[in-house]
């Protein structure tokens, strides 16, 4: 080897020593690694259909394209995928220490996370400026990399749950029991609440019911996120400030599952008056 090359090979050892150098993946656990997505892997994952594409409403099109324009799923992709923004240096320095912490935090539990994590940063502006995931991939809006990391790390934990959680049917289930919810067919919403649902990508389906006591009465139901209106784009507000979070009552009959009427409309129990829904969640959710 010469000697101008010996020069280099150092150089470029004391360059990845330095502290303002990041690398483009990161361990989080002996079996799983996070990588910081480019620009073109990030638009790729989130042109991929999946789950959440393909448990849109007319709601949840119109209200993160803006518009009341005939608009499609692979709309919303095309869009979400131009919003994607590159990873600076100085954001997966930032990450890094907590993917660290993250990891430090989980190395005691054998946790099944899949073998690749991808981080994606957006604009914000194609999932209401909220991070989310999407099948192996977590996404964080560009406000939240600029978060101080205690506040970020709680987050990152939330996301890779679901993350877990979707990939791991048996696990999903037994922790979903915990809280009260256990498995059921994808239920069918009536007209009237399938044009306004808002779809949650963390959990986009309408799968686990809950089984309640409403004023002395056994009721099914499932949760339920929705607006009570229709999206107007000129308000200027965002699917967050319609959003109204119910119980949904449904009842089965054998292996049919379906919604519970009265007065000819769809049973919606309000969370916050059904004394049962909380004794068994405690204060797992915030809505």
């Amino acid at each position: 080897m010469k000697p101008t090359t010996i020069s280099l090979s150092i150089a470029v050892i004391q360059l990845s020593s330095f502290a303002g150098f990041s690398a483009e993946s990161v361990p989080l656990t002996n079996q799983t690694t996070v990588v910081f997505a480019s620009i073109d892997a990030g638009q790729e994952a989130l042109k991929t259909p999946d789950r959440y594409t393909k448990s849109l409403s007319r709601f949840d099109l119109e209200s993160r394209l803006r518009t009341r324009d005939d608009v499609t799923a692979a709309d919303l992709m095309q869009y979400s995928a131009e919003q994607v923004v590159a990873w600076s240096d100085e954001d997966r320095a930032k990450l890094e220490p907590i993917i660290a912490s993250i990891g430090r935090r989980f190395a005691e539990y054998n946790i099944p996370l899949p073998p690749k994590i991808l981080l994606i940063q957006t604009t914000g502006k194609e999932e209401g400026d909220a991070a989310y995931c999407r099948r192996h991939a977590v996404i964080f809006p560009r406000r939240y990399v600029r978060f101080p990391a205690e506040q970020l790390e709680p987050i990152f934990i939330h996301e890779l749950f679901h993350v877990l959680s979707s990939h791991n049917e048996a696990l999903r289930n037994s922790l979903y029991e915990i809280i009260g919810f256990k498995p059921c067919p994808e239920i069918a919403l009536p007209e009237s609440l399938a044009n306004f649902k808002i779809t949650n990508p963390d959990g986009p389906s309408l799968n686990y019911y809950i089984e309640l006591d409403v004023d002395g009465q056994r009721r099914l139901a499932v949760s339920l996120l929705h607006s009570p209106e229709r999206f107007d784009p000129l308000q200027g507000r965002t699917f967050f400030q319609y959003l109204k979070f119910h119980l949904l009552v449904v009842e089965r009959d054998g292996d049919d599952w379906r919604v519970v009427k009265e007065s000819d409309k769809p049973l919606l129990l309000d969370p916050k008056q059904t004394p049962s829904f909380h004794q068994q969640i405690g204060s797992n959710t915030k809505y």
